[in-house]
């Protein structure tokens, strides 16, 4: 047997099936016959199994996005990340649907920081192109050119650097068209800024 699956787990992570984007469906946190499980905050289940059961639907088998769906989610700014997930969002910004909100009472804390972990440990790309579509594409577009945002970096080249590291909006996450997380040199390397620097002409 690979896991040992209790009740809260089992009914909060079949809300995938149940769901995922754009569904409102949601299953009441009782035992088959209404009644509350003892154990019932007991449950904590790895990263990997809580993606897949969760996330993998909209975001695919290892958070690289699905086109129609959701967009790659790998190396994710944890506080909008997570703000993300609490939230829902309602926008459907070219996808099929929107997302729905993922309460703790439906996503323990501790089972979505184990979500995070498992999306966390992506292996990072090693080419500029890639890091951008990473890091950088989901906001910016796939040619820097304004995306979701409508923000053309393309025109601020020199400022790359500066506002990788310092971001924008502090933790105002909900201001989807002028926030930006900022990285720290753990998160991307100053060479990995650079590669990204000088392939953002390319794209």
């Amino acid at each position: 047997m690979l896991y040992v699956f209790r009740m809260k787990a089992v009914l909060v992570l079949a809300l995938a099936l149940a769901g995922g984007c754009g569904n409102d469906t949601r299953l009441e946190d009782t035992s088959p016959d209404g009644s509350q499980p003892d154990d019932v905050d007991a449950a904590v289940l790895d990263g990997a199994t809580a993606y897949a059961m969760n996330c993998a639907r909209c975001h695919g088998v290892a958070g690289e996005g699905i086109a129609t769906k959701g967009p790659q989610i790998r190396n994710p700014v944890r506080g909008f990340a997570k703000y993300t997930v609490r939230n829902g969002r309602t926008m459907q910004l070219g996808f099929e649907t929107g997302m729905d909100a993922y309460p703790e009472e439906f996503l323990s804390e501790a089972t979505l920081d184990a979500i995070m972990d498992f999306l966390a440990a992506t292996p990072k790309p090693t080419t500029g192109p890639e890091l951008f579509r990473r890091f950088c594409g989901n906001c910016h577009g796939a040619n820097a050119r304004g995306g979701r945002t409508g923000q053309d970096i393309t025109e601020e080249l020199d400022k790359v650097s500066e506002q990788v590291r310092e971001g924008n909006g502090g933790t105002n996450y909900g201001s989807r068209t002028t926030y930006m997380p900022r990285w720290s040199t753990a998160e991307l390397t100053d060479a990995e800024v650079g590669l990204i620097q000088a392939a953002i002409p390319t794209l």
